[in-house]
């Protein structure tokens, strides 16, 4: 059962002077006392520490705080005292970019100065480090880009004056002041000016010494003053010399001047292997065309054929124009020029020449084999006399004039009768030619006449078959077409 009030403080008394081992028995006792007491006065007052805190944290309750601070013997003033040495204020790195942002006066940050409990004498110096300096780095930079004044550490200054580009501005403050604020003095800001200011790339330099701008001696500075440990400079040096592609070197092989062997050394200097060497070679060399190789073949030459007969002027021309070796053969056997096939017709004709040979030109021309035995039989065996040569000329003349004329509308049949039988054709067949004449003519008749030919030229008239306009030479082509030599149609385009 609860112990009586009475008995207990009696209990204390005998407590007190008993000793610990009687008030150890009694202090629990009495908490459930105390608990009910304070429960029905609650009256103990805030510390006034606290109190100022609570003001701090809520100044609405300012007023309540300073009465709560009463009870424990502070006046209004006292209280005031010990609430503004409660509030905080923003730390030193706030402070500064409070300042440097204009967000705060000068007052407010010495006040905050003040919360931190510094001292007025510090407040100056503290209030400069809102003015961030240039660091000795950015310093040094700028005078390498010319963006600040170089207080004479670079080596050379060059003339800018009348330049066709702006000059960036330059800062113009204090350089070792500003330097010296960042603890770095004039000779270590030289120290930084050389690292950030580059010299010439190694192969610049080199070209440079090649070129005759510098000379050796300031391409080994260029080394010294660069990143390249100075052990590679040589080796720099050499292989910063320009040496012919790889291509080049193939078509040099292709072109005579090199062998197989020295092309694939050179082009390994390229780190081509040489493999690739020769697939280049291959890639480059050309061969002639189908048409020159059938001229070749019927003349005589051989694919991959020996060129220890060709001449050297006329070896050296094919090694130039980049051709493989296996072509040259084929390509100097088709050297030469054949005659027309009307000339070799007038050969076999009158002939001058016997029937294989003409066989042989018509085949040197490019002629199907069958086409070429037909032409020279039929030219060599028909219309032509066997005795004088001159005769047989004079015959192909007569034939060339009278048909000309007749399909130029110049003569009819009678009068070309006479002339065909005079340049021998059987009068069994002059009816014939003169009604294939005729057939001839019609179709001449549908093209540009000889006068509107020469105007065409001599206007400047579109040729539809080049998109160009007329040339001299495709206008004497058609008039030669047409029956005139070429004399009488150079004459007549010249009365233009």
């Amino acid at each position: 059962m609860p112990l009586d009030p009475i008995e207990i403080t009696g209990g204390l008394a005998i407590g007190e002077g008993l000793g610990g081992a009687i008030a150890d028995t009694v202090e629990p006792r009495l908490q459930n006392f105390k608990n009910d007491q304070w429960s029905k006065h609650q009256d103990v007052p805030l510390d006034a520490a606290a109190a100022a805190e609570v003001a701090a944290e809520d100044v609405a309750q300012y007023g309540a705080m300073a009465a709560e601070a009463s009870f424990t013997g502070y006046d209004a003033t006292r209280f005031a005292n010990l609430y503004g040495v409660t509030l905080n204020a923003p730390g030193m790195g706030e402070l500064l970019n409070a300042l440097r942002r204009g967000t705060i006066n000068p007052g407010n940050f010495s006040h905050g100065l003040r919360k931190a409990r510094l001292e007025p004498m510090w407040d100056d110096a503290l209030a400069d480090l809102a003015n961030v300096k240039l660091t000795p780095a950015q310093l040094a930079l700028g005078i390498v880009r010319s963006v600040v004044d170089d207080p004479g550490l670079l080596v050379v200054s060059l003339d800018t004056s009348g330049s066709t580009i702006p000059k960036y501005p330059v800062w113009g403050g204090n350089v070792l002041e500003e330097a010296a604020a960042g603890g770095i003095d004039e000779g270590r800001l030289r120290v930084l000016v050389g690292e950030v200011g580059l010299p010439m790339s190694p192969i610049q330099a080199a070209q440079a010494v090649y070129r005759g701008i510098v000379n050796r001696a300031a391409y080994n500075l260029a080394i010294l003053e660069g990143d390249v440990r100075p052990e590679y400079a040589d080796a720099i040096f050499e292989v910063s010399r320009q040496i012919l592609t790889a291509g080049e070197y193939a078509e040099l092989e292709l072109r005579g001047f090199l062998t197989a062997e020295q092309r694939r050394t050179r082009t390994a200097m390229h780190g081509m292997t040489q493999a690739d060497s020769d697939l280049l070679y291959d890639l480059l060399g050309r061969s002639v065309n189908v048409h020159q190789i059938l001229i070749g073949e019927r003349r005589g030459g051989t694919y991959n054929g020996s060129a220890a007969d060709i001449p050297d002027a006329y070896l050296h021309s094919l090694q130039r124009g980049n051709l493989r070796p296996e072509y040259y053969n084929l390509a100097y056997a088709g050297r030469e020029t054949y005659p027309s096939a009307f000339v070799i017709r007038g050969l076999l004709t009158a002939g001058a020449i016997t029937q294989a040979r003409g066989h042989e030109l018509f085949l040197g021309l490019g002629w199907p084999a069958d086409v070429a035995e037909s032409a020279s039989a039929t030219f060599a065996g028909g219309g032509g006399t066997t005795g004088d040569k001159h005769v047989a000329k004079a015959q192909t003349q007569l034939w060339t004039r009278a048909h000309s004329s007749y399909v130029a509308g110049e003569a009819d049949d009678a009068a070309v009768t006479p002339a065909l039988t005079a340049a021998g054709v059987a009068g069994t067949a002059i009816p014939e030619v003169i009604a294939l004449w005729q057939a001839e003519r019609e179709l001449v008749r549908k093209q540009l006449t000889a006068t509107q030919l020469r105007k065409a030229w001599s206007r400047g008239v579109v040729n539809p078959a080049t998109g160009a306009a007329w040339t001299q030479d495709e206008a004497i082509a058609r008039l030669e077409a047409m029956g005139y030599s070429a004399a009488d149609a150079l004459t007549f385009m010249e009365e233009a």
